[in-house]
């Protein structure tokens, strides 16, 4: 039973690590290959939140029985956690790449799948690993099917990938930059920058989203994103964390009489790993040790921050907004529980992601961006039925901005208005524009 998933009946993860050691040995013993196959589905979460875990449990059983049949009885195939699977077999000569069992595997998922009250179609992204050429240990295999399914998922899901040098070279790059921010955390080499966000109506600013930024003397500068990714593979999200909530509170102040508004706000973006059960407490006392308002704070959270335990989410989301902070739900529209989300958690704002901003001021001459304009006056519709401040995000060209105020967004940020600089310059700039009093200012939220 310590050995078995309960619900689908093959290996668990301990029981495959057992059995995998064992296969790995035999087949060194006798000289022959092998191929790790890791699997992950597609929209299975957005099973689980439409039509609930009762039917994601009864999907898990079915794929778990096609893929037996499918892999052979040479495979062991084991269920890792979730919707994450594994399938080890002895290489053949045909399967050399492991390309014909990935198609088979595919072929097999993607059959209608017939539950009770639903017919559903399984994708799933698979990566391949080869023995011993990838890995000669079991955690070499696995972390290079792994990086392979990922790829395959970057590359459009519903696909296999061969683990390969590119993707190695990736792996290497990805641990360089790893130690690289992990030493800028520890040595305070990170900056932050602000970009302002405005209403469009009035062209206001109303506060500034709150950027980490990071230039390394032989990498050069290195993105946002992959600074947050790095210090989340590396275990040191939750240090960043605190460091870039300390530093927006204690910005907030000093942008707030730049801008001559007691309401002007900062956003800080918050990852999966701060999303934690003491951190309404961590920012109640940065806020008491700045003397900041809550309402200065506005912290912007996307769909994947909240996937996993989402129970915990909720409650650590209202013990925030009890606070007196604004939630934003970042990125809106680019996943695929962004409607379910809006509604369950105290969401006070919505951004839109920078894809819709784009397809909102092209020509709608095919049925991609007729599909995606078609979402964006979804999404207005629904801001506007709830009462939400709209945020177009990645303004860049006139054009952008035009589409933006005709389909009635009410703020705006990008590099049209202004890009991301430090908080000196950034105080610089409001200072500079300050509007005099008058009827009619425009906030965020109930101006």
């Amino acid at each position: 039973m310590a050995l078995t998933d309960p619900l689908t009946g093959l290996a668990n993860r301990l029981g495959f690590a057992q059995r995998a050691e064992a296969m790995l040995a035999g087949l060194a013993r006798a000289d022959r290959g092998g191929l790790l196959l890791s699997l992950d589905f597609d929209r299975f979460k957005w099973v689980n939140d439409t039509h609930g875990h009762a039917m994601g449990d009864r999907l898990l059983v079915a794929v778990a029985d096609r893929l037996r049949r499918a892999a052979g009885d040479a495979a062991l195939v084991a269920r890792l956690g979730g919707d994450e699977f594994a399938v080890l077999v002895p290489a053949d000569p045909a399967e050399e790449t492991g390309r014909p069992l990935a198609d088979r595997l595919l072929a097999a998922l993607r059959a209608p799948l017939r539950l009770p009250d639903l017919t559903l179609e399984t994708l799933a992204s698979i990566g391949v690993a080869r023995f011993p050429d990838d890995g000669s240990t079991l955690d070499g295999l696995l972390t290079a099917a792994d990086a392979a399914m990922y790829e395959a998922k970057r590359a459009g899901r519903n696909r296999s990938i061969p683990f390969g040098p590119a993707i190695a070279q990736e792996i290497g790059q990805r641990r360089v930059l790893e130690a690289v921010v992990r030493q800028a955390i520890e040595t305070d080499g990170l900056e932050m920058h602000f970009q302002p966000v405005l209403a469009l109506a009035s062209r206001r600013v109303s506060g500034a989203e709150a950027l980490v930024r990071f230039r390394h003397p032989d990498l050069g500068p290195v993105p946002p994103d992959a600074v947050i990714r790095a210090a989340e593979q590396s275990g040191q999200i939750a240090v960043l964390g605190r460091m870039i909530l300390g530093r927006v509170v204690a910005a907030a102040g000093r942008l707030a009489a730049a801008a001559g508004d007691p309401e002007f706000y900062v956003t800080a973006n918050l990852s999966a790993g701060q999303v934690t059960d003491d951190l309404a407490s961590q920012i109640q006392a940065l806020l008491a040790r700045h003397a900041v308002p809550p309402r200065r704070i506005v912290l912007e959270i996307t769909e994947t921050a909240l996937f996993g335990d989402e129970r915990r989410a909720a409650q650590v989301l209202a013990d925030l907004s009890g606070l007196g902070l604004r939630l934003a739900l970042d990125d809106f529209g680019s996943g695929y529980s962004s409607l379910n989300y809006v509604t369950r958690f105290p969401v006070d704002i919505i951004k839109v992601d920078r894809s819709f901003t784009i397809a909102m001021a092209l020509p709608a001459r095919d049925a991609a961006t007729q599909a995606r304009q078609a979402v964006v006056r979804s999404i207005v519709a629904l801001a506007e039925a709830l009462g939400k401040p709209l945020v177009a995000e990645g303004i860049e060209t006139p054009e952008e901005l035009a589409a933006a105020e005709r389909l009635r967004f009410t703020h705006g940020q990008g590099f049209h208005f202004a890009r991301p600089m430090p908080c000196d310059d950034l105080c610089a700039w409001l200072a500079a524009r300050r509007p005099r009093p008058a009827a009619g200012h425009l906030r965020l939220v109930g101006g």
